[in-house]
């Protein structure tokens, strides 16, 4: 690796040259017992070399508790997400720290945002929801000593340096699109979430496999939405323009509401003129005798796992990094 300039050097660059993790040029910095003479003495020829210098402001960051913990999602005001943050209290409220919550609204520059005001000596761990597009932001305040625990999106480049609590996406959207076509459909209507988030990409993929696998001559129609009511109300608009699918899948609980709303208001009748699928259950007052399939989403279990990665990297910020994959059933609803 050519030499930067002794100021520009970071964390990960010391890593990548001594061929180790992130975590473990951490704990040589802080003199960690847990390293292999091995491993130091090439973290320390790679420091040497490379010309780093751990920056005293972050270092400081790492000893300083606030006795709060940052949380960050795309929209506090869906019941998902609601959820998750009553799971993450219900472990952290007994060690008394406080919870600061924001939204970033799907918005990377939002996002982007509100990550360097709450990293700015405001919260002791930061979980986060990403919205895509800021891995290096991410990765820049986390090197300066900032724990952050992830939380239902984990994009690849993060996969392997941060605490990640996420769902089986592509395996649940698999299972659920396999269910509909299982119902003898011969065309389909799909709302995807944006493709920044990854969560989206990997329920996006999970659909487009199991049509390939399960049903490849179906006819299937896509639509690309946000995430909320809005754009499933949209899309169903659009479908319908062109006579109702057989079949529809909404790849989150708020689109699918947007798109039952609009289906329902043209007299569709769910389950008898078309099969629905949500990718979490739905919340709505539905006509008697609608079936839907649903992917049934623990929110709040999820949160209570994303509590205990926090109590966890708390403890021992210097832990090896751990990703808990969720696997969500998928059920069906009659009403």
């Amino acid at each position: 690796m050519a030499k930067k300039e002794r100021n520009n050097v970071t964390i990960k660059d010391v890593a990548e040259d001594a061929g180790v993790s992130t975590a473990t040029v951490s704990r040589v910095l802080n003199k960690s017992p847990f390293v292999t003479d091995d491993l130091r003495k090439r973290v320390k020829a790679s420091i040497a070399k490379l010309g780093y210098r751990p920056n005293a402001a972050a270092r400081a960051l790492k000893t300083k508790e606030t006795r709060a913990i940052g949380i960050l999602v795309p929209d506090i005001a869906n019941p998902y997400f609601m959820h998750i943050i009553k799971g993450i209290e219900d472990v952290i409220a007994p060690l008394e720290y406080s919870l600061l919550m924001a939204s970033s609204d799907e918005d990377p520059m939002k996002e982007q945002k509100l990550i360097n005001v709450l990293a700015e000596d405001r919260i002791d761990c930061l979980v986060l929801a990403t919205a895509g597009s800021n891995e290096e932001v991410i990765e820049a305040v986390h090197e300066r000593g900032l724990p952050i625990v992830l939380v239902d999106r984990l994009p690849e480049e993060l996969a392997e340096e941060l605490d990640a609590v996420v769902e089986d996406n592509y395996g649940a959207a698999y299972e659920l699109t396999q269910r509909v076509l299982e119902q003898g459909v011969h065309s389909l209507a799909v709302i995807h979430g944006p493709q920044t988030a990854s969560t989206a990409q990997e329920r996006a993929a999970g659909v487009r496999a199991a049509i390939q696998d399960k049903a490849p001559g179906v006819s299937v129609t896509e639509y690309y939405g946000d995430f909320y009511f809005d754009s499933g109300l949209r899309a169903a608009r659009r479908f319908l323009k062109k006579g109702c699918p057989e079949a529809l899948l909404a790849m989150n609980n708020l689109m699918a509401m947007g798109a039952l709303s609009e289906l329902l208001k043209r007299g569709c009748k769910i389950g008898t003129d078309l099969v629905f699928g949500s990718y979490g259950a739905v919340d709505t007052l539905l006509l008697p005798g609608t079936t839907i399939y649903y992917v049934n989403q623990s929110p709040r279990a999820l949160g209570a796992s994303v509590g205990k990665l926090v109590k966890r990297r708390l403890n021992d910020p210097e832990a090896e990094a751990v990703c808990d994959v969720v696997k969500q059933p998928v059920l069906v609803q009659r009403l």
